[in-house]
């Protein structure tokens, strides 16, 4: 092979620009110092939807660049606070303010130029919410992370208390407003940054995010924030369900049509955007003899391995927007990463029990845990760049999903019928969530509020159950032979549940509301994914009807059973 010359990588700026930010669950305001209470706050960002930056809140605006920026330079700027849009959580007595009498409830709304109400009472003369922040470039441009930052705000925002239930908009509503008694309000963050645009970002023409792309953020104050990432919600970017009939693989595109995709089936399945276009791929193990194929864009076939793996799994592993293929292809060759659809890389050379996906840290990269059986247990591959010990026990199950809605994915672990189910959350602390081993399980937002559900099958007698927004159990079904995949069929932002009972076929729960009956016969597996990109095809009137009526659950697998407490 001739010898490779190295390849220069250019070096790039950092432009004047904007970070969006969405708040997180924990901020708040506190009263105190004039006698009053501490008020929880979230995000309020119907006043910049104007804007089209999604569910951003709040916008820092950094008012110079850097310009070079090579690989070991440091450079200072400043930033300002430029919007801000959070309200209280639940009115609250605001009798410790004058002229409010006791028992006067109002809403709060905290503000720096609201822009979609521009006749919200802001006459009050705010100081500037001005700071600096610091910006470390440790890495070769060419990497998935170039550096890190550290900034320090000082926050001078309004307040408008408005009477409870009372529409901002409407000036009857006001009770009145003032400068924040407490202000300025000092954030102090730090966190990871990268020049390539993540997936999902917000950022548009109005809001340039100059070539700098915050990844991670931590706080050091009472107003924690994550980067703003847009899902893909909206016509067009339905969830299709891949079906193994066995043999036969079809797939269920947009919640309307049937496409035939093979007549063979599968030994396994899995999907995820390996070329970073939009559309998922459909990666299938066809077992011995025949390999790995792939189905690119849902239009042509390729192979990708001529062995026949023991298991496969898809995440995005260096933060660039392609899914990356992870493989163990069982004892004496171990596991191997197909990076980018391009290269091969060797993971480890153990063949694992099990593994899954998830970014347990929240900066754009998902990480690989790994469970490599009694004796060594579990282990997680951070960023793609470092093993840490997760457990010493080896699990019966392992899923990932985000139950507490803070852009960090949770493990949630069933350690068998000795130990129980346990979530490891925001890969820090350890919850047990019941004593009851399990028989299967998923995640997925069945309410579309941003936090993912979880899905268990406890098996019988107790059957199935939704553990909701972290916080409550849900009967759904009885446990009839089934397994369960999930994903937003219908395009409208809460997932859908997709379960095969065996004889009984395959259901839908639908909007976390109603069944609709998909397909008389069982599934032999299933996966979701965006295979056409969005296409639409256009539904029969039957198909149209079908998906739109709500169906009464066979008698045998209706939930009646009472969940022991944990």
């Amino acid at each position: 092979m001739p010898e490779q010359t190295a390849l220069e990588i250019p070096t790039l700026s950092i432009w004047p620009g904007f970070d969006l930010f969405e708040t997180l669950p924990g901020t708040k305001v506190d009263f105190g110092q004039v006698g009053g209470p501490i008020v929880p706050l979230t995000g309020n960002p119907a006043l910049l939807a104007s804007e089209n930056i999604g569910p951003t809140d709040t916008i820092v605006k950094r008012q110079q660049g850097i310009n070079p920026f090579d690989q070991g330079d440091v450079g200072t700027v400043e930033i300002e606070l430029v919007a801000l849009s959070l309200k209280s959580i639940a009115p609250f007595d605001v009798g410790f303010l004058e002229p409010s009498l006791a028992g006067t409830m109002a809403d709060l709304y905290v503000t720096i130029n609201a822009l979609d109400l521009p006749n919200i009472p802001v006459p009050d003369a705010l100081n500037p919410s001005t700071g600096t922040m610091t910006i470390s470039h440790e890495n070769q441009e060419n990497a998935p992370i170039q550096g890190t930052f550290k900034s320090e705000l000082k926050v001078y925002s309004g307040l408008i208390f408005v009477r409870a239930g009372g529409d901002l908009s409407d000036p009857d509503a006001w009770l009145f407003h003032m400068p924040d008694p407490t202000a300025p309000l000092i954030l102090n963050s730090d966190g990871i940054w990268s020049h390539t645009r993540p997936v999902g970002d917000a950022h548009n023409a109005k809001y340039p995010a100059g070539s700098f792309y915050i990844r991670e953020i931590e706080h050091d104050g009472p107003h924690p924030v994550k980067p703003v990432r847009v899902p893909a919600i909206g016509p067009g970017t339905t969830s299709d369900l891949i079906i193994d009939f066995g043999p036969g693989i079809q797939a269920w595109l947009n919640n309307s049509a049937w496409q035939h995709i093979h007549p063979l089936s599968a030994d396994s399945m899995v999907t995820g955007d390996l070329d970073g276009n939009g559309q998922d791929e459909l990666i299938i193990d066809f077992g011995p003899g025949i390999g790995i194929w792939i189905l690119l864009n849902n239009s042509t076939w390729v192979q990708l391995h001529n062995l026949s793996p023991e298991s496969m799994v898809t995440g995005d592993l260096d933060g660039n927007g392609q899914d990356d293929l992870i493989i163990d292809f069982g004892p004496g060759i171990g596991i191997w990463i197909r990076l980018n659809n391009s290269t091969w890389v060797q993971l480890y050379n153990l063949s694992p029990e099990s593994m899954v996906t998830g970014d347990l840290d929240g900066n754009g990269q998902d990480e690989v845990i790994i469970d490599f059986g009694p004796g060594i247990g579990i282990w997680i591959r951070l960023n793609n760049s470092r093993w840490v010990q997760l457990h010493t026990i080896s699990p019966e199950i392992m899923v990932t999903g985000d139950l507490d809605g803070n852009g960090q994915d949770e493990v949630i672990i069933d350690f068998g019928p000795t130990n129980g189910i346990w979530i490891r959350m925001n890969n820090s602390t350890w919850v047990h969530l019941h004593s009851l081993s399990l028989q299967g399980m998923a995640t997925g937002d069945l309410d579309g509020n941003g936090q993912d559900d979880l899905i268990i099958d406890f098996g019988p007698p107790f059957g199935i159950w939704i553990w909701m927004n972290n916080s409550g159990w849900v009967p759904l079904s009885g446990s009839a032979d089934s397994s369960c995949e999930t994903g937003d069929l219908d395009s409208n932002g809460q997932d859908d549940a997709i379960f095969s009972f065996g004889t009984f076929g395959i259901w839908v729960w639908m909007n976390n509301s109603g069944w609709f009956k998909l397909h008389n016969d069982p599934a032999k597996s299933m996966v979701t994914g965006n295979l056409d990109g969005g296409q639409q095809p256009l539904a029969t009137l039957a198909n149209t009807a079908a998906q739109s009526m709500t169906q009464k659950l066979p008698a045998a697998l209706e939930n009646t059973a009472i969940l022991p407490k944990p």
